[in-house]
């Protein structure tokens, strides 16, 4: 499953997306999340943490990724998620 906050319209991330289920061997579900209130920025950042978090599966592993976050190579992430 991959969660987002906003919605992925059609766009090379989206485009991506499919691309990638389209090649694995499982189903792959993108859920997306959105809150439309106005809310100030650290309370809206609290909301979206709260829809991702309500959405993953009790025996998930999690990875979170960010724009603005740090890149790591893909053998890396795998290593990190125990499957490398």
């Amino acid at each position: 499953m991959v969660c987002a906050i906003g919605r992925a319209r059609k766009d090379p991330a989206r485009d991506l997306f499919e691309h990638y289920a389209r090649l694995l061997r499982w189903p792959l579900e993108l859920k997306e999340f959105d809150e439309r209130r106005k809310l100030p920025r650290e309370q809206l950042r609290a909301r979206e943490c709260a829809m991702l978090l309500e959405a993953v599966p009790a025996d998930a592993a999690v990875v979170a990724l960010d724009e603005a976050g740090r890149a790591l190579p893909s053998r890396t992430l795998a290593v990190r998620v125990g499957r490398g």
